[in-house]
């Protein structure tokens, strides 16, 4: 079986930035591979003038992309307009030339990486324009479709969530959500159910694992005396840093001793004046060096950030909006207790006072006392560490997910034979 995965990839990879997405598609390819199966993941954060095979890893292979509305893409486009002719979706008409300009580009840039690799199958990640794009090339190529949804509404632009995200779920002819509550959204939103297969993310235990506090400790050199919170995710305003800070504040109240910690990517150029509040309101809120921010941290060749978890005393991630939470079960693989909001695929990962703690969105005062306890009650929080490390030995293991993805490529390869 031969797939194109059509994604992202982390930075150790290449990638130009390292989220859930670029992880899900490096370890679901690597846990493909080594089942056998041919995997081309083309790149779309790595680009070149001209898309080229870049790297084998994993056994599997990496392709650059173009950069859309390239030459390239023209080019291509002038030479296979033809193959387009009945591609186009059903909303192309109403698409402002802009929008057509790009979706075509798009699909020409997806069509250069198809016809290099030949594939059984196409795999791609997330909705709208991509996944329209991937309709068009898919069909210019005659293979079938595969998505997988990581989110679907999140805080997107109405007119931009209505007029690409809803009319792209009707091509796939298979659709993997990562949770539960992803699939009753993509329901609610037309999708058939028969379509659907819930596929959880997966986490890296050989290199997400326990360590030797002290160890963690002294390799990163936290105070022995310190209770430490952490925050993974990227600095975007719907991972909720905003409440955590507030929420943070009654903590050191609390406990004078307690610390947060934050590790996150680069901020995207709409979001620097936030981010700028967001740091004038750590200096306001709290007391001086009780929140660092730690900067991004790749996973797989650095231990960086397998050390910090195992440093912390509680993960939080206090989300607005959610497909899963990855980060989630990362710091469970490690046995270390979680904090997560009602909101989205969050839900699906954490069973309050059993696995983690769940808490309201935006209650400020509800966090603060989930925090206060995890860092007070020490037999409650090694319970609930206890517990998320077993449900992510039996349920979030990669080679699992590799193994159910394949069982989707199956039942569609049969259906169209």
């Amino acid at each position: 079986m031969n797939i194109a995965m059509i994604g992202s990839l982390p930075k150790h990879l290449g990638g130009s930035e390292t989220g859930g997405i670029s992880i899900h598609t490096a370890q679901l390819s690597k846990n493909l591979a080594d089942i056998g199966i041919k995997v081309s993941v083309l790149a779309q954060n790595i680009t070149t003038a001209k898309m080229t095979f870049h790297r084998e890893v994993d056994n599997y292979n990496i392709y650059s992309s173009v950069p859309n509305r390239s030459i390239a893409c023209a080019k291509y486009i002038m030479g296979n307009l033809s193959r387009f002719r009945n591609t186009f979706p059903t909303n192309f008409n109403s698409m402002s030339i802009r929008e057509r300009i790009a979706l075509i580009s798009l699909a020409s840039r997806y069509l250069i990486f198809l016809d290099k690799v030949q594939p059984d199958i196409v795999h791609v990640h997330g909705g709208g324009l991509g996944l329209l794009a991937s309709h068009m090339a898919s069909k210019a190529l005659g293979v079938p479709l595969i998505a997988t949804l990581h989110s679907l509404r999140g805080h997107m632009p109405d007119k931009l969530f209505t007029e690409q995200v809803i009319p792209s779920l009707i091509y796939p002819e298979g659709i993997i959500c990562v949770s539960n509550y992803l699939e009753n959204e993509a329901i609610t939103y037309g999708v058939q159910k028969d379509k659907i297969l819930v596929i959880p993310n997966g986490v890296d235990t050989d290199y997400f694992k326990p360590e030797d506090k002290n160890y963690a400790r002294i390799s990163l050199k936290v105070p022995p005396e310190q209770l430490n919170v952490l925050f993974v995710g990227n600095l975007i305003r719907r991972k909720g840093i905003d409440w955590l800070i507030k929420s943070f504040s009654k903590v050191c109240e609390a406990i004078p001793q307690a610390t947060l910690y934050i590790v996150g990517g680069k901020v995207s150029d709409t979001d620097i004046r936030w981010y700028k509040d967001i740091l004038d309101m750590a200096n306001r809120l709290l007391p001086n060096g009780r929140v660092k921010f730690l900067g991004e941290m790749n996973s797989r060749h650095d231990p960086t950030l397998n050390l910090w978890y195992n440093v912390s005393d509680v993960l939080v991630l206090p989300s607005r909006a959610e497909g899963m939470g990855m980060v989630l079960l990362e710091a469970m693989a490690c046995g270390k207790p979680v904090i997560g909001s009602r909101a989205g695929g969050i839900t699906n990962v954490i069973r309050d006072s059993d696995n983690g703690i769940l808490v309201d969105i935006d209650e400020i005062n509800q966090l603060a006392e989930a925090i206060i306890r995890l860092l007070n009650d020490t037999k409650f929080s090694t319970r609930l560490g206890n517990r998320g490390k077993m449900d992510v030995t039996a349920m979030y293991a990669w080679n699992n997910v590799a193994t159910q993805t394949i069982k989707v490529y199956e039942n569609v390869l049969s259906s169209n034979r």
